[in-house]
């Protein structure tokens, strides 16, 4: 069994979605998709900017319990998923 489900997926693709649409963040003022993230490290710095980390990880601060014994190596499979045509250069 998967560590992160499909329901954290289709949530992480909503949160990475409505981070990357809010054109302000670019300097070109224009909005993003998941599609448009090219990068492993694009979609960690995103992830990280989002929330999905916190979701992953836990976050007292912000009351997430985080997902039992989550590693790396299963946020980058879900990233992968999120992010389609991002290129991971991260070794597990």
């Amino acid at each position: 069994m998967a560590k992160i489900g499909l329901d954290h997926i289709e949530n992480f693709k909503a949160l990475a979605g409505a981070w990357l649409a809010d054109g302000s963040r670019f300097k070109d003022g224009k909005p993003r998709t998941c599609l448009d993230v090219l990068t492993g490290g694009d979609a960690w710095h995103i992830a990280h900017c989002a929330g999905i980390t916190d979701i992953c990880y836990g976050n007292t601060a912000k009351d997430l319990p985080g997902i039992p014994d989550c590693h790396d190596s299963h946020i980058k499979t879900a990233l992968a998923k999120v992010f389609p045509n991002a290129v991971f250069k991260d070794r597990y």
